[in-house]
C-alpha cells in the first residue's frame, strides 16, 4: 500500500505527522513531537505551516500570461507589505483574473526547507495550514488546531488566531463590504460553550459536522479531495525547476568556458597595448592640464606632483576663508535672536572685517541701544556703540560687535 506523508510544522518547533492512504485514512500519526521522529522512505509529503507566517491576498489582472503575472504581482502588492519585496516569496494561483496570492518570507521559507533537508524530508508541496481545512462553497470552517482556531473562507483564504480574538476578527471581516456573508460556519470539532454562544450571537447558522474525527484526519481528507490548493513550492523553490535550471547553468558555463580559453590571451595582448596608449595619453593630460591651471610655472618635472603641491596651497587659502566666514555667522547667529527683539530696529548696514560686525541701526531711544549691550554681553560679547544721534523720534547709530573669546 502506497502511503503519503503530512507533516504540521508548529510554532515552538515541534510536529505533528500522519501518514495515510489514498482515501485519507490515518495510518499512523503523532502530535507535538520533535522532526527527527518522523518516519522516513516516504516519497509524498505534503507539510503544512503556520498561516501566522503569510499572507493570503489576492490581486485583479487582465492577462493570462503567467510571465506578466509573474512580474507584475510584486509591484502591485508592494505598498500592503512591510518588507521589501526582494525578500519576499509570492506563491501564485493558476486561476485567472482575480489570482489568490501567497506572500511569506525569503528567510522563514528557507528556515522551514533548511529544518526538512536536515533530516531528508523532501517535501512535494507546502501549505498553509489553514488551506488543509474542508471547503466548503458558501461556509465558514471552524477547526481547533494546537490552541489555535483556524478559519477557512473561502477556496484561498483563511486565517489562523487565538480563541479569545476570534469574535473580533469575524465581526472586523464581517464589516468589510466586500465580504461575502456565509450561508453557514461549520465546526469541525468541540469547541467552549462561551465561544460557541459568542458565535451564535453573529446571526449566521452554527452547524457541526456529524462525524468528528481528529484534527489530522480533517486535514488529510482534504489534501485527497484534490480541492484546489496554492502550493508555496514555486519558481526558486520548485525541485524539478531548481534541477533544470542546474543543468542549463552548467550548459552554458560550459560553453563559456571554452569560448573564454579561446579568447583569452588575445585579449590580454590586446588590453595591454591599449593600457600603454592610455598611460601615454594620461601623461599629456596631466601636463596640459597643469600648463593651463598655472600657465605662471616654467619647469615641468613631474606635472602630477607639481599639481599636489599647488593643490594643498589652494586648500589652505580656501580653509582660511572658510573659518572667517564662520566667525562671521557665528556671530550673526548669536546677534540675530537678540537685536529683532529690540523695539524700534531697523537694520541700515551690515559689514564684517577684521573679526567685527559692523551694524547701522536705528532704534527708538537710547534705552534701546543700552538693552541691546547688556544681552549682548551676556552671549560673550561686546558692543561698542559708535555714535548715535537722536533724530525724529528715533536713533540713528553705528554699532561694533565683537566676541570676547
Amino acid at each position: 500500500m502506497r502511503l503519503s506523508l503530512l507533516i504540521c510544522l508548529k510554532l515552538n518547533g515541534q510536529v505533528s505527522w500522519a501518514t495515510y492512504d489514498s482515501t485519507g485514512q490515518i495510518i499512523d500519526s503523532e502530535k507535538s513531537v520533535a522532526l527527527n521522529q518522523v518516519p522516513q522512505g516516504i516519497r509524498v509529503i505534503t507539510v503544512l505551516i503556520p498561516s501566522t507566517d503569510i499572507l493570503l491576498t489576492s490581486v485583479n489582472l487582465p492577462t493570462k500570461s503567467k510571465q506578466r503575472i509573474k512580474q507584475a504581482v510584486p509591484y502591485i502588492l508592494e505598498e500592503q507589505l512591510i518588507d521589501d519585496i526582494e525578500n519576499l516569496h509570492f506563491a501564485i494561483s493558476s486561476a485567472s483574473g482575480n489570482i489568490p496570492i501567497v506572500v511569506i518570507s525569503k528567510t522563514q521559507l528557507q528556515f522551514y526547507l533548511q529544518q526538512l533537508k536536515e533530516h531528508n524530508l523532501n517535501p512535494k508541496i507546502l501549505l498553509p495550514d489553514v488551506l488543509a481545512l474542508p471547503y466548503i462553497e458558501n461556509s465558514w470552517v471552524i477547526l481547533s488546531f494546537d490552541d489555535r482556531l483556524l478559519v477557512r473562507i473561502d477556496l484561498y483564504n483563511g486565517f489562523s488566531i487565538e480563541e479569545d480574538a476570534l469574535i473580533f476578527s469575524l465581526k472586523m471581516l464581517l464589516a468589510v463590504p466586500k465580504t461575502k456573508l456565509p450561508e453557514k460556519i461549520l465546526l469541525l470539532n468541540q469547541l467552549d460553550a462561551d465561544l460557541l454562544n459568542a458565535l451564535a450571537s453573529l446571526d449566521i447558522p452554527l452547524e457541526e459536522a456529524t462525524t468528528k474525527p481528529n484534527s489530522l484526519t480533517w486535514m488529510t481528507q482534504t489534501l485527497v479531495s484534490k480541492t484546489k490548493t496554492l502550493n508555496l513550492l514555486q519558481g526558486y523553490y520548485n525541485v524539478k525547476n531548481k534541477i533544470s535550471s542546474y543543468l542549463r547553468i552548467w550548459r552554458l558555463t560550459a560553453v563559456l568556458l571554452l569560448t573564454l580559453t579561446i579568447l583569452y590571451f588575445t585579449e590580454q595582448a590586446i588590453e595591454y597595448k591599449q593600457l600603454i596608449q592610455q598611460s601615454q595619453t594620461l601623461d599629456r593630460q596631466i601636463k596640459k592640464t597643469y600648463q593651463a591651471s598655472f600657465p605662471e610655472s616654467q619647469r615641468i618635472v613631474n606635472p602630477r606632483v607639481q599639481m599636489e603641491q599647488k593643490l594643498k596651497i589652494l586648500k589652505s587659502k580656501n580653509t582660511q576663508a572658510q573659518n572667517k566666514n564662520s566667525h562671521f555667522l557665528s556671530i550673526l547667529n548669536q546677534v540675530t535672536p537678540i537685536i529683532i527683539r529690540i523695539k524700534g530696529f531697523r537694520l541700515k548696514q551690515i559689514e564684517y572685517r577684521q573679526n567685527y560686525l559692523n551694524l547701522q541701526v536705528e532704534v527708538a531711544n537710547l534705552q534701546a541701544l543700552e538693552l541691546l549691550k547688556q544681552n549682548l554681553n551676556s552671549l560673550n560679547l561686546t558692543l561698542e556703540i559708535q555714535s548715535a544721534v537722536s533724530q525724529n523720534n528715533f536713533v540713528k547709530s553705528r554699532l561694533r560687535i565683537q566676541s570676547i573669546n
